[in-house]
């Protein structure tokens, strides 16, 4: 917990000279995963060019990530609410390695709209990150949710590895249920699967090349018969 507060300090004092103050909170336990996240994530965003939303004014904002995913929901100055779904693919392929590919989506506002209740509806911004989550148990391998929150006075991030592993855990069916909810609304998964097919060829490794040719011609002929 002293981590947690120390860095929070430092941003207050890093914001009131500018005659801002904005409360930022990310926990830093040496024992936990959400530093490590931040770090990487911080590192996406540049390569993305995203808002940096520990320094963002915007009313209302709201960032998920989902494993090569980030869809950010937010209020503009005209209190018209906005959205973009955003896939990304680090390269693998030796020529390229590290480099990122990505496809950005405009959401329509009626779906953005609709996100932005179900989130307030939610609260899932009143839930703890893992870290601080009794029971809440690690692991290498799963699908890991990051969530950020921002409002012109305080940010958070909050990170939650493979809620399905948690078993009855209630905070861990919170996160499952809002993130099926989620996924489902904006049809993520479709999405994700139809960027995926469409990456180049020379962003993968030869051996993972192969057998993702092999899927896309699964979902290719899967699609098809739906026509």
């Amino acid at each position: 917990m002293k981590e947690t507060v120390k860095i929070l300090i430092i941003f207050l004092i890093s914001f009131s000279a500018h005659c801002q103050e904005k409360q930022i909170t990310i926990p830093t336990y040496t024992n936990g995963d959400t530093a490590y996240y931040f770090k990487y994530t911080s590192m996406l965003c540049k390569k993305l060019k995203f808002t940096d939303l520990t320094q963002s004014t915007t009313e209302f904002y709201f960032r998920l990530w989902n494993p090569g995913l980030a869809t950010d929901i937010w209020k503009d100055k005209d209190s018209n609410i906005k959205g973009e779904i955003t896939n990304f693919y680090e390269a693998e392929g030796e020529k390229i390695w590290g480099k990122i590919y990505s496809n950005k989506i405009q959401i329509d506002s009626i779906d953005a709209k609709k996100t932005y209740e179900f989130i307030l509806k939610s609260m899932i911004d009143t839930l703890p990150t893992e870290d601080d989550i009794e029971g809440w148990s690690g692991g290498l391998d799963g699908e890991l949710y990051i969530i950020e929150f921002s409002t012109p006075n305080k940010y958070s991030f909050k990170s939650y590895w493979s809620p399905t592993a948690q078993g009855k855990l209630k905070e861990a069916l919170i996160v499952e249920k809002f993130m099926q909810n989620f996924n489902k609304m904006l049809n993520l998964l479709d999405i994700s699967f139809r960027f995926y097919y469409s990456i180049p060829d020379d962003y993968f490794q030869q051996c993972l090349l192969k057998e993702r040719n092999k899927q896309k011609k699964k979902y290719e002929k899967k699609m098809n018969s739906k026509k």
